[in-house]
């Protein structure tokens, strides 16, 4: 089965299905045989079963099973004892990559000459910022291996494919946060391979300087000198007055990458949380001579949001000041639900395959390594690895907080 020469190979598997005529009757037993075959497109092909020394009928089926379709080949009852029978078939053409790539910009969202891809079920925002917030992680990764497609067109990306994927950079440039990465290590790895490769393919190297000047509507002004020999180089520069009102222009030749990063904290309202998020400390009161120097994190997890499911979801519990995990205990967490757990600086994080609407209660232990007095409490937050949006928090205290006697 198969030609010499591979011209569109498919991998199919042929399915063989052989059941005794009277077997959901009498129980007997049925026989499925699969095999793998690479297989040529729009090139005729041909199959042979070969059955010996039969000793009753039974009916025969063979079909194709490819990500493309289901075929039926043939079905027969075989009362012989010896079957030899082929049958001739051709798979359909597979698409090619510009097929696929019109698919794909039939779901295309476009605005503001950007283009980028979203998700059928794109859960709510759970606030209306002032500022546009950045995308979640899921999208900005199927929307970077876009542009991987476009520059790494086969022999050459030719002038369209970089046009379409100057535009999808210019949406994934406005996701990236001011450390040069995006929402988590997975699209920030494709991201920035794909924008790495994008340069590579659209990079010439300018004749003469750009040079960019910021100025306020006050006294502020500064300039950013761009050329060859720091083009690689961040350049930045803190802003005196926020608010304000500030103007930028840019004269020379070449590609300047400007951004403008600010940050701020907000109180998030805990009725839209999509994570049901509860902390407690065991013991729950400053009861016990032990209750000064360890005590036990209980945490109560489960989503509530809407989807039947999160994705990988992290639980980062930070520590109270003066307390450490003690490690055997949180390495003790890792079970079904839990694919690992990291200890980082006073942070403990751990990692959950999913969450549903099902509790899952995560307990570990903390001792004193420091005496503090007058202890604050610590923040434990819950999010969606791929839809950051999509988190919870809440804040526990050290059962012995209030008591004076704990420094």
């Amino acid at each position: 089965m198969g030609k010499n020469k591979l011209l569109y190979p498919s991998l199919t598997l042929l399915l063989l299905l052989l059941l005794p005529t009277d077997a959901s009757v009498s129980g007997k037993p049925q026989y499925m045989v699969l095999v793998p075959s690479l297989l040529h497109t729009e090139t005729p092909e041909k199959g042979c079963l070969l059955l010996s020394h039969l000793n009753e009928t039974v009916t025969v089926s063979a079909s194709l099973e490819s990500v493309r379709e289901n075929r039926s080949l043939f079905t027969d009852v075989v009362a012989e004892k010896d079957l030899f029978h082929c049958v001739s078939f051709t798979l359909p053409r597979s698409p090619t990559s510009q097929e696929v790539l019109t698919s794909l910009y039939e779901e295309a969202v476009k605005e503001d000459n950007t283009i980028h891809w979203t998700r059928p079920q794109k859960p709510r925002l759970l606030t209306e910022d002032i500022y546009q917030p950045r995308a979640p992680s899921a999208e900005v990764e199927m929307t970077a291996y876009v542009i991987l497609a476009h520059v790494t067109a086969q022999p050459a990306p030719n002038p369209e494919d970089l046009k379409r994927a100057t535009s999808i950079v210019k949406w994934i440039s406005k996701q990236q946060n001011c450390q040069g990465g995006f929402s988590s290590t997975q699209d920030t790895v494709v991201a920035l391979h794909a924008l790495s490769r994008y340069g590579a393919a659209t990079f010439t190297s300018a004749r003469k300087a750009a040079q960019v000047t910021i100025q306020s509507s006050g006294t502020f002004s500064t300039k950013f000198q761009v050329e060859n020999s720091n083009r690689l180089l961040l350049q930045q520069v803190s802003l005196p007055e926020v608010p304000g009102e500030y103007s930028m222009s840019v004269t020379g030749e070449g590609c300047v990458y400007l951004q403008t990063s600010l940050k701020y904290n907000i109180l998030p309202k805990k009725d839209e949380f999509p994570f049901a998020l509860e902390v407690q400390t065991l013991p729950q009161t400053c009861d016990g001579p032990k209750a000064h120097t360890s005590f036990q994190i209980s945490l109560s997890v489960s989503y509530i949001g809407s989807r039947p499911a999160s994705n990988m979801a992290i639980v980062d519990v930070k520590m109270v000041s003066g307390f450490i995990p003690l490690k055997p205990t949180v390495k003790m967490l890792e079970r079904s639900n839990v694919s690992r757990t990291e200890v980082s600086n006073n942070h403990v994080l751990i990692y959950l395959d999913k969450v549903t609407n099902e509790t899952l209660t995560l307990t570990f232990t903390v001792l004193q390594d420091i005496p503090v007095r007058d202890l604050k409490p610590a923040i434990v937050k819950v999010y969606d690895y791929y839809e950051t949006d999509e988190f919870a928090v809440a804040e526990y205290s050290a059962p012995c907080s209030k008591d004076i006697g704990n420094a």
